[in-house]
């Protein structure tokens, strides 16, 4: 009888071992790997660029560019750090638009670090969180005089999730505004509201929202598990 007892607690342990192991591997999802599941060895982005893109805040206020290139590197499995975005040709109500120390119609973000995160976890959609590691997410002054400061994060949905991105392929970050001012996505499934706000010459900060579609191409074979 004292060997049965035994042998019961010993499948009742293994079984509860098993249920921690399984909920910690699914709690790390998603990741970034390569196809075969092994963390990526190469963590820099090969090539990170977009297309037309803007800022708008929730009363209006509109800068509007033609493209972007991206610098940034892949921490472990979740996190992108020292990315850092410039985008070009800016300008509003046809001003141009210039962050200290660049080019005519050059905007640069300060360094940025984001993390993978489920915007719906039941239809494996998944974003990136891109925040600033200080205070400011990009400062520019528009027709010389109209100094804006922008704060706070902004969420994207990554995909393709659950497919192989060789190298000469790309996974698409996708900010999207919708409606004027608002983020399409403004927190990760049971997570804390995050969203941009910007200050126009001081001023009180409104809600503000990034549309772009980033194209990243990795510098190795990798995959979105979710």
């Amino acid at each position: 009888m004292k060997r049965l007892k035994f042998i019961t607690l010993a499948l009742v342990a293994a079984f509860a071992i098993g249920v921690v192991a399984a909920a910690s591997a699914s709690a790390a999802l998603p990741e970034m790997l390569t196809p075969g599941k092994a963390e990526l060895t190469k963590k820099k982005f090969k090539k990170a660029t977009s297309g037309a893109g803007k800022f708008e805040t929730a009363s209006g206020s509109t800068v509007e560019c033609t493209s972007d290139t991206s610098t940034g590197e892949i921490e472990g499995t979740k996190k992108f750090t020292k990315v850092v975005v410039i985008f070009k040709g800016c300008k509003a109500g046809g001003f141009s638009c210039t962050t200290v120390g660049k080019l005519a119609g050059e905007l640069e973000t300060k360094e940025l670090e984001g993390e993978l995160g489920y915007i719906e976890k039941a239809t494996t959609k998944v974003g990136a969180d891109l925040k600033p590691k200080g205070e400011a997410f990009i400062e520019f002054t528009c027709a010389g005089f109209l100094k804006s400061k922008v704060t706070g994060s902004v969420i994207g949905k990554i995909e393709p999730i659950n497919s192989e991105v060789k190298v000469g392929q790309v996974f698409k970050l996708v900010f999207k505004e919708t409606p004027k001012g608002k983020q399409e996505f403004t927190k990760f499934e049971g997570g804390a509201e995050d969203t941009l706000m910007t200050s126009i010459n001081g001023g009180t900060p409104e809600k503000s929202a990034e549309e772009t579609t980033e194209e990243i191409e990795p510098e190795e074979a990798a995959e979105i598990f979710a």
